[in-house]
C-alpha cells in the first residue's frame, strides 16, 4: 500500500489530481489525503498510523501459517473445509477466518491482474516477493 502512496505523490506533484486518479484507480479525495500528509509529515506520512481498538491477537504470517496447517489437513467428517470448519479447528473467530481468505484471494487475484506468474500459496505469499511474468 505504500508504494501506491507514493506514486500518488510522485504522479501528483506534475499532473493534475483528477488525470492522477483516473490513471491510478483511485478517488481524487484519496490523492488529496496522501499529497497534504506528505507535505506536512514528509516520507513518515505514506505509512500507516497506529489504529485505535484492540490489538490483534496474531500477526498476518501467524495466521496465514495456522490456517495453512489446518487446510493442509484432511478436514474431519467433510469433503472440504469451509470458514466454520477451520475457525472451529484453529480457535479463531468465523469472521477472522472469513477477512483472511478473502484478503488472500484478493491479493492473488491482483497478483493474477498484474500479469505475474507461478501465484504461491498463501503462506509462500506471506513471506516471499512473487515474481514477474517474462513475456516472450
Amino acid at each position: 500500500m505504500t508504494v501506491l502512496r507514493a506514486r500518488i505523490v510522485l504522479d501528483s506533484e506534475n499532473n493534475p489530481r483528477r488525470d492522477v486518479a483516473r490513471e491510478l484507480g483511485v478517488a481524487s479525495q484519496t490523492i488529496a489525503k496522501w499529497s497534504r500528509r506528505y507535505e506536512l509529515e514528509g516520507i513518515n506520512g505514506l505509512y500507516d498510523r497506529p489504529r485505535s481498538g484492540k490489538p490483534r491477537r496474531f500477526s498476518r504470517h501467524e495466521l496465514i501459517a495456522l490456517i495453512n496447517e489446518t487446510l493442509s489437513k484432511d478436514c474431519p467428517g467433510r469433503l472440504s473445509w469451509s470458514v466454520r470448519t477451520v475457525a472451529k479447528e484453529t480457535g479463531l473467530s468465523p469472521a477472522m477466518v472469513g477477512r483472511a481468505w478473502r484478503d488472500l484471494a484478493r491479493e492473488q487475484r491482483t497478483l493474477l491482474r498484474d500479469g505475474l506468474v507461478n501465484v504461491p500459496s498463501a503462506a509462500a505469499m506471506a513471506t516471499e516477493p512473487a515474481e514477474p511474468a517474462s513475456h516472450p
